[in-house]
Order: structure tokens, then sequence, then C-alpha cells
């Protein structure tokens, strides 16, 4: 019981407030029900109904339309701002093909080879040898043997390379790689010494020792290792910051453009009739021209970048002051005015949305009052990477690339048929297949070529076996053609992970510190043993000579 002058809360059966003094309302006694009459229903407390209840529902309210808006919010996308929609389903669709083509390489089995490169030592081997050679049978039952180990992480490689003759060894040499330093060598010509140069002081070390080395810069040198891990990253040519840049003035060049649904049509996609939802993005010629030039502006300026390519510059003789004089000098042909100036009066694309992908895009250009138009068609209704349609049209003219088949590898087939053509007419055509639940006879592959009217033509066929990380092909028909010759060789190759470099020069002589006479006897040295290697040959295996007669 409160009381009703001050709300102070009062105790049971009290008569005055304690804290006011005024009277405390009196309370009714309870009356018993009347005979036959049955009881009143309890009166709600009206206290259920105050804030907490108010809030209580507000938020079961909230809770059904967010699972309203789950489900209904392309919708809302598509109808508020398609530019996000349009963005979204572009993230989307790259992402989803990215993973499309990673599911194929799990299905096939080389996905543990592709990601080996560069945490583990790789082997490749391979042998060839000709079955038919066009007017020179003298080198039928010739053949080449090649080994190739590198370790990019511990940066040294090995290469092999041995020739033969039915079953005389001809000759062996060898490259070896640690770091910088490439040195060569053979056991029958040089008789197991390694030969070499420091290839990141290389035009330094030429002048050095006198040699003739005109036309070779003093600063002349690279590490191959280096060019290869910087081409292995192409992400990491560019900061963070510049990257954030890009995506804020491709951000900036989308709010510019004009984007406008299209409604649905039927459009024709990889040979198939498809209703998509159509949308334009229309941009203006300047908003281009300054989208570009503020990316080459944010692109050459990195620091990054500019010590990524430093090095390559270097090596090709370049000074630095040359270097950063090349850089600034494109950075003022990149100038928004001379972009606009080669950029079309009109620039549209067309998008075709299947789901939530892109299945169709059209750019379409008009420059000095003459058309051209780029396509894309992207999969088919059930996969997204199972076929793929460029064509590229200007002045009447078309060429066109197109790829179809069984992508996705399921139950390890796969197969695929591309082609290239121009004005409708069969430039190249490639065709593959590869079934890994069989382990012979499971591969073929063909090159179909036509040039100026003369047909070549290349067909392999054999066995492909890809499991625990290693591929083995033995490709016992591979055939040539070419304005009527024939050319037949056998090949078989295998690519492994793991295992050690199978030799390296440690120590070998280094040719910049040698010199003239010292080079002069080296040359000869090989030059006569290169002539008692054949000597030997011809001596043991006179069936050699008879190719001759």
């Amino acid at each position: 019981m409160f009381c009703p002058k001050c709300g102070a809360l009062l105790p049971e059966n009290a008569k005055f407030c304690n804290r006011c003094g005024a009277s405390a309302p009196s309370v009714p006694e309870a009356s018993a029900p009347q005979p036959g009459l049955s009881p009143l229903p309890p009166i709600p407390d009206n206290r259920k109904h105050g804030p907490g209840f108010v809030a209580g529902t507000i938020a079961a309210a909230a809770a059904v339309l967010a699972l309203l808006a789950i489900f209904a919010v392309p919708a809302i996308v598509r109808a508020v701002n398609p530019r996000i929609y349009l963005a979204s389903c572009l993230r989307g669709t790259l992402s989803a093909y990215a993973e499309d083509w990673g599911k194929t390489a799990d299905a096939i089995g080389v996905k543990p080879l592709f990601n080996a490169i560069g945490t583990d030592c790789m082997e490749i081997d391979y042998t060839v040898k000709l079955d038919e050679v066009p007017d020179m049978a003298i080198l039928r039952g010739a053949g080449l043997e090649v080994s190739a180990q590198f370790d990019l992480k511990n940066r040294q490689a090995a290469y092999q390379a041995a020739a033969q003759y039915g079953s005389a060894k001809l000759g062996t040499v060898q490259l070896s790689l640690l770091d910088d330093l490439a040195a060569f060598g053979s056991p029958e010509l040089t008789k197991g010494k390694f030969y070499g140069v420091h290839t990141e002081t290389l035009g330094a070390d030429l002048h050095a020792a006198g040699w003739d080395a005109e036309g070779v810069p003093q600063n002349f040198g690279f590490n191959l290792f280096d060019l290869i891990g910087m081409y292995r990253n192409p992400q990491d040519w560019l900061s963070s910051d510049t990257r954030t840049a890009l995506v804020r003035e491709t951000a900036g060049l989308l709010d510019n453009a004009a984007v406008k649904k299209a409604g649905k049509s039927e459009q024709m996609v990889n040979g198939a009739a498809e209703t998509l939802k159509m949308y334009t993005v229309s941009l203006q010629t300047n908003a281009l021209a300054e989208y570009f030039a503020a990316c080459a502006e944010c692109i050459l300026t990195d620091p990054q970048l500019q010590a990524s390519l430093e090095p390559l510059a270097l090596a090709s003789g370049m000074t630095p002051a040359a270097f950063e004089q090349k850089l600034d000098g494109m950075l003022e042909r990149l100038d928004a005015d001379n972009i606009a100036a080669d950029l079309p009066e009109q620039i549209q694309l067309r998008l075709g949305i299947r789901g939530r992908q892109v299945a169709f895009a059209a750019l379409e250009l008009s420059q000095d009052g003459e058309p051209s138009a780029y396509t894309v068609e992207l999969g088919v209704r059930d996969s997204l990477i199972n076929a793929l349609t460029i064509t590229a049209g200007r002045s009447g003219q078309t060429l066109t690339l197109a790829s179809a088949g069984s992508h996705e590898a399921r139950d390890g087939a796969f197969s695929d048929k591309t082609s290239l053509s121009w004005n409708g007419e069969s430039v190249l055509e490639l065709t593959t297949s590869l079934d890994t639940k069989k382990a012979e006879d499971n591969f073929s592959f063909s090159a179909l070529s036509a040039n100026a009217g003369v047909p070549f033509v290349l067909c392999a066929s054999g066995a492909v076996r890809i499991s625990h990380g290693q591929l083995t092909a033995e490709l016992d028909s591979v055939q040539m053609q070419y304005a009527g010759q024939n050319l037949s060789f056998s090949l078989d190759c295998a690519a492994r992970t793991g295992g050690e470099i199978a030799f390296s020069a440690d120590d070998p002589q280094i040719l910049t510190d040698m010199s003239a006479e010292e080079l002069e006897n080296l040359l000869a040295e090989i030059e006569g043993n290169a002539k008692q290697l054949i000597l030997g040959l011809l001596q043991s295996n006179p069936a050699l000579l008879s190719p001759l007669f």
C-alpha cells in the first residue's frame, strides 16, 4: 500500500503515513460470492503492460523483421541501391569462380603440388625419345633425359640434361644454382669440375676481369630466386595504403556512374537462352580518365612497388637516377587530359545477373563514330566454370575464345574443348580429357590449327596418374603433323614433392677470376674431351654409324 499524498510505501494495516502524516487509504473487505452466481474473472494486472512489456514487444517485432530482411535483402538492395547490389554480385562471382577451380584441383589431385611450390623441394623429370623425324632418319632413336630440382625456400636448384642415342649415353650437362652462384659442369666434358659466376655482380665482375664487356653495364646483375619470389606474389607489389586508395578511387568512379535497372530479358549465355536481371552502367569519359590518372599516380608512386621494380631496372643497366626519371615521364604521359584523348566518347557496360552471380557482361564503346563491343559469357545454369566465352568485335571483325566441358571434374573426370576463331573461322582448337578413375589410357590431348591454310596437328595420348603430391605421365604416342611432314616421339614425365637437391657446386672455379690464358685452356680442354667422347662412343657402338650410310 502506498501513501496517496507522497507515494511512500506504507506498512500493512497502517492508518497514517509515517513520512507526511496523511491518512492511509482504506482497504475494502472482500465480499463472498453470491449463491448461484459464478465468481467474476480476476481483473488483469495493468502493471504487466508497463514499459517492460512494451520493450519486449518491440524486441520481438524487430526479430521478426530481421528474419524477413534476411530473405528480402537482395530485393531491398536492388530497389534502393543498385550500385551496392552489383558490387556485391561482382565480388561474389570472382570469389565463387576461384573457389570452384580450387575444388577442381582437389578433385583431380593436383592441389598438393600447387601448395608445395615455394615451401617444399620439387623435382621434375622427363624423357623424350624420337621415333620418326622428317628427312632426318639419323635422329631416329635419339633422346634426352632431363631432371630439374628446385627449392625456393632454401634458394637452391639443380638441373641435369643427358643426351642418349638408343641405349648409348652421349653425355651429361649439369647446372647448379645456390643463391646468386650459378655454376655448370659435366662428368664427361669438365671431368666433374664446376665453373661459375655470381649473377648479382656479373656486370662489375666482367669489367673487373678485363673481358670484352662492351654493352654490358657495370651494375648489371640479378638474383633468380628474388625474381621468382617477386613474380610468385604479385599481391605484395603494392602497399596496403595503395590498395586502399585504389579501392577508394574505384568506389568514387562507381559513384559517378549512372546505374540503371533494365528489367529481365532473355540472353544467350554459352549457347543456352537464360532469363537474366539486366543492368546498365554508363561512364563519362572525363570521370574515367581522372580515375585512370589517379590510379596510375597511386601505383607509380608506391614505395613498395618502386622497391620491387628497381632491382630489375638496375639489372638491365639503368642507373637509379634514370629509373626515377623513367617513372616521372610515365606519370606525365598518364595525365588525365592525355588519357581522355585516347578514350572513346561513350562507354556503357551491360550486366546480366543469374541468381547473385554475373553471367553476362558486355562493354560497348563508341569512338570516332565507330562502335565496338566486348562480351563475356560466364558459366551455365548449374556451373560457373563449365563454360566461358569471350568475344571482341570492331569494324565488322570478330575474335572469339570459347571454352566448354566438364571443368568441375566430378568423380575425377575432367574434359575441355577450347577454340579460337576469327570471323567465324576456326583458328585453333584444343581438346583435353582426363579420367583419374582409370589407371591406363586415361589422358588425351589434341591441337588443330590452320595457319595460312597449312594445317598443324598435335596429338598425345597415354596415362596420367596423380596421387599423394606426385604426378606421372606416360605418353607413349605424341605425333606432330605440319605441311605433310610427321614427327613422332614418346614422353615420360614426373613431378613430385620432397627429396633433396641431387648435387651442388659448393666450390666452383669462378670464371671472372680466371685469366685469358686459363679461359683458353679451359675451352681447349672441353673441346678435346668432346672429341674423345665421340670417338669412344663410335668405337664401342659401331651401330651409331649405320644411319650415315
